[in-house]
């Protein structure tokens, strides 16, 4: 498992270890705007970013988060994982601010289609992704998936939610890798600081 993917994984599967043994109460990792900016409870804004449904829906969460950043970091970001991460890191912001109007506390669902339209976007036409080793869907129907996921789980309000994050994954895509020259490409590439660290 790419290292990316596995800190992705790793961090789903603790922050809702925590909420599934009682150590943590949900409240506290949810992204509400007052404590991250008053009290400084900066872990929200990550924390909400991974924080599932619990159940077989959280199950099916966290197999569609390995499928779509293994998909990517193997794929498009195969020996840049440093810039993967880089691209998660302002996907993850750009979710944050759109969803700020919304007054949305769990950001995951917004983040799972983000990545679902990154990855098919800059996956090739005849990609394929498995599911659950049943299906093999093309990597371009991934973020429909998604959504229609999202509107199963939780009606047609969380299309406002999937919505969010397909304009983020499609404004990402093309802001950094569209055409010859997209507009903001300098912001692909992950900063010094964090080549050091992945």
């Amino acid at each position: 498992m790419p290292s990316v993917t596995r800190f992705l994984c790793l961090a789903s599967l603790g922050i809702n270890a925590l909420v599934l043994m009682d150590l943590v109460h949900p409240n506290n990792l949810i992204f509400i705007r007052e404590p991250v900016t008053q009290r400084y409870e900066i872990w929200r804004i990550f924390t909400s970013l991974f924080l599932g449904s619990g159940g077989f829906s959280y199950a099916l969460e966290l197999v569609i988060l390995y499928l779509i950043a293994e998909q990517l970091e193997s794929g498009s970001f195969s020996r840049k994982s440093a810039d993967f991460a880089w691209q998660l890191i302002i996907i993850g912001t750009a979710i944050i601010i759109v969803c700020l109007p919304l007054n949305t506390q769990i950001l995951t669902h917004p983040f799972l289609v983000a990545l679902s339209c990154l990855c098919a976007a800059l996956a090739s036409s005849r990609a394929r992704i498995s599911l659950l080793d049943m299906f093999r869907v093309p990597v371009k129907y991934t973020p429909y998936i998604v959504v229609a996921f999202d509107i199963l789980k939780c009606g047609p309000a969380a299309a406002v939610h999937s919505i969010v994050g397909m304009v983020v994954g499609c404004l990402c895509w093309w802001s950094m890798w569209a055409g010859r020259k997209p507009i903001l490409r300098s912001l692909s590439r992950a900063p010094a600081w964090l080549r050091s660290l992945v």
